[in-house]
């Protein structure tokens, strides 16, 4: 794979560079500027896109608006740290050579894995040649690919550190861990789709959230084979069932969508060693208004699946998932677009409606008389 040469490649000019010519104390403030401008970009990134660039150029949005403010930063910073530490502390040859060595790896690291993430933001099945670490399968399932690896993964280093520092030093209350769950998995998928030539684009104009409904399983009085089509979480104890109704617009920019469900997540949230982290849990099915009944028709992806449909106007979808219980369904991301759900609802009947399945007056859950 082309992107493995090139990381190494990459690297080992890094290791000269720092203990070659730039030395233990510059390779530190290089380092420094390097972690504080990924930081910086991620922290901005969805604001740069969704406020600048997702009118413009819409389809390269998500990786511009990551690579872009990161290049920004990291000569603003290069720039100041230029300005106000002009001369390098003294230090032994041997410690130059060493140190500037290993700060220069690390910073090679940090800025390979950066372009390695923005990568899989492009638009384009060219990246593909580059790196290719999952396969999408029809049923939404992603499964890592053998001989997509990188042997170095920068990609992984780099969201690992970044998240780390998000719940430590650079804490904001709104961590990585939590908005930004697994950014390497989300990079790979973003191209990934079960049907060639289909739009990677979800604009924030074109799709909203409507309702969410959901419900504890195995929900009373439903068909026994109608949980064994959510897959084979549906049935273990301590799940939920989750539906969200989506809404589709037809715009200028793009004027039909076939939703994808290699691209569609719901985050759930649950705190956790006194974190808040997210879990991206793919759907399990889909519901959509069949014109010949008149009613609400649920697909699930375990049977063979057909293609979804393509939404030209004012059409809605609702996705189906399975989540565990202790978690709070937060955001649903379409294609990387984080999406707010707005009227939650605990109501069964409502859930079994909004996938067309025959309705049962249920009584709402009773708490727990242990609890306080």
């Amino acid at each position: 794979m082309l992107a493995n040469v090139l990381i190494i490649l990459f690297l080992i000019a890094m290791v000269g560079w720092g203990a070659l010519r730039v030395g233990l104390f510059r390779g530190l403030i290089y380092f420094i500027v390097t972690v504080a401008a990924a930081s910086l970009a991620v922290a901005t990134w969805e604001h740069t896109v969704r406020g600048i660039l997702i009118d413009p150029l819409p389809r390269y949005a998500w990786c511009l608006g990551l690579i872009s403010p990161f290049v920004a930063w990291l000569v603003l910073l290069r720039l100041l740290t230029l300005y106000f530490v002009p001369d390098p502390l003294p230090v032994t040859r041997s410690a130059d050579v060493v140190g500037g060595g290993v700060l220069g790896l690390l910073t090679g690291v940090a800025v390979s894995g950066m372009f390695m993430i923005a990568i899989g933001f492009l638009p384009t099945q060219v990246g593909w040649r580059w790196y290719s670490p999952r396969i999408a399968e029809q049923d939404g399932s992603i499964e890592p690919n053998p001989q997509g690896r990188l042997w170095v993964p920068v990609d992984r280093i780099v969201e690992h550190a970044l998240s780390a520092l998000s719940d430590g030093v650079f804490n904001a209350y709104h961590t990585m861990s939590k908005y930004q769950p697994d950014l390497a998995t989300q990079a790979a998928l973003f191209r990934h789709s079960c049907q060639r030539q289909e739009s990677v684009l979800v604009a924030p104009w074109s799709t909203k959230v409507t309702a969410v409904y959901s419900w504890p399983m195995p929900i009373e009085g439903l068909d026994t084979a109608f949980h064994s089509q959510l897959g084979p979480n549906a049935l273990q104890p301590g799940m939920q069932l989750v539906a969200v109704v989506t809404l589709w617009e037809s715009t200028d920019t793009v004027r039909s969508q076939r939703p994808q469900q290699t691209q569609t997540r719901l985050a759930g949230i649950m705190s956790k060693d006194r974190r808040i982290v997210a879990h991206l849990h793919p759907p399990t099915g889909w519901a959509q208004h069949d014109p010949a009944t008149g009613q609400q028709r649920f697909n699930s992806f375990a049977d063979p699946p057909d293609l979804l449909p393509v939404l030209n106007r004012h059409e809605p979808l609702t996705w189906v998932f399975v989540i565990p219980i202790a978690e709070q369904a937060a955001f649903l991301l379409e294609r990387n677009l984080r999406l707010g759900l707005s009227g939650r609802q605990a109501d069964a009947d409502a859930l079994i409606a909004a996938l067309g399945l025959p309705v049962k007056k249920h009584a709402p859950p009773q708490p727990d008389p242990a609890s306080p």
